[in-house]
């Protein structure tokens, strides 16, 4: 881990360079280190883990060598199928090719993480976000179980995992009615002597998104001997003979190059925090609820060197409610559709279905103030 400031003119060479450290860049480089590549991980916060960390940890991962364990129905086919009536192909970031890359790529994720200790359950009845569409099921979605911090060592305390306990997503629907039904009380109760399990066995457990970045962060940096550079934006990107070769980096206010053999991965996130160019390209600031590191610039180095950019002007949207006093918003998601509770809007008018998904919520949000 990066803890004192490298001049510019060391070499630093490695096969890949990640830009980011949330899931999508971790993954990339437990995939260089299963090849036997070296890597480098750059994060330009002083946190590892980015929006992964902060996020609920599931993933929608169709016809998973899980669900195949348990022998529960599904099929390459009709995840394709649900891809195409949800996702369409708006344009070429979605085409067919890209879906049925995904969809290919699962076992191999499963399988290959297992073998690095990761250890899988399905959350059973977590809904795609459209059950009702064609190839639509319920229990597709995977999460970790908990994962202890400890083996982390010094590392944990730079995770940006916002639950320090081993909340599951399966815990989520029934502990928002733990004083009100038996099912919730019970399921309250597990989750108390979870976590008092995990104190008198000596370990420190993460759920969620906490959990998966953990995993990843063990698996990579201190098994796989990846270094982290904390505090370490990348700036732009070297190019010789119209291929990446590196990346120019402020490392702790100090500019360094670091040359990569094989290529450079973009890992770095969205711009949910960079309000004015939300302003520009969504017509609205927000209350973002994101990693403080998404301002853009993985979006702003690839477009100096030529790449196109789809969808910007749309996002994963969610409803969040305002931060108090300068803190992160608070990102809504179950406790839009407690029992006895409605949204409604300045005028005290219901506008849209509280259950709904958080991106469908967002969307008719700005709908609705269009109007």
């Amino acid at each position: 881990m990066n803890t004192t400031a490298r001049k510019h003119h060391e070499d630093h060479t490695y096969d890949v360079v990640v830009v980011g450290s949330g899931a999508a860049a971790l993954t990339t480089a437990l995939g260089a280190i299963d090849e036997g590549l070296s890597v480098l991980v750059l994060e330009s916060t002083d946190k590892f883990g980015g929006n992964t960390a902060m996020s609920g940890g599931g993933l929608w991962l169709p016809n998973n060598p899980l669900m195949r364990r348990e022998r529960v129905s599904d099929s390459r086919d009709e995840a394709l199928t649900y891809l195409e009536a949800t996702v369409g192909e708006p344009g070429d970031a979605s085409n067919r090719a890209r879906k049925e890359a995904f969809v290919d790529g699962i076992e191999d994720y499963i399988t290959t993480t297992e073998r690095y200790g990761f250890e899988w359950t399905r959350a059973k009845n977590y809904p795609d976000y459209y059950p009702e569409a064609p190839g639509g099921k319920i229990g597709r979605s995977v999460e970790l179980k908990p994962v202890d911090a400890k083996p982390l060592g010094d590392l944990s305390k730079d995770s940006r995992a916002l639950l320090p306990f081993p909340m599951m997503n399966g815990d989520m629907y029934l502990l928002t009615r733990a004083f009100g039904t038996v099912g919730g009380f019970f399921q309250g109760a597990k989750l108390v002597f979870r976590t008092l399990g995990g104190l008198l066995r000596g370990r420190r457990e993460l759920g969620m998104g906490g959990a998966l970045a953990a995993a990843l962060a063990k698996a990579v940096i201190v098994d796989g001997k990846a270094p982290l550079w904390l505090n370490a934006r990348a700036t732009k990107l070297i190019t010789e003979d119209n291929r990446i070769t590196g990346v120019e980096v402020d490392n702790n206010g100090a500019p360094t190059i670091v040359r990569a053999r094989k290529g450079v991965l973009m890992g770095t996130g969205g711009f949910d925090q960079d309000k004015a160019r939300r302003l520009e390209l969504q017509g609205v600031e927000g209350n973002p609820a994101g990693s403080p590191g998404a301002l853009g610039q993985g979006i702003d180095m690839a477009r100096a060197v030529g790449a196109d950019m789809e969808y910007l002007e749309d996002a994963w949207w969610g409803a969040t409610v305002q931060p108090v006093e300068g803190g992160l918003s608070s990102f809504i998601v179950g406790e839009r559709s407690m029992p006895h509770s409605i949204m409604v809007d300045a005028h005290g008018k219901r506008f849209a279905n509280e259950s709904e998904s958080y991106v469908d919520l967002g969307h008719h949000m700005l709908e609705h103030d269009d109007a």
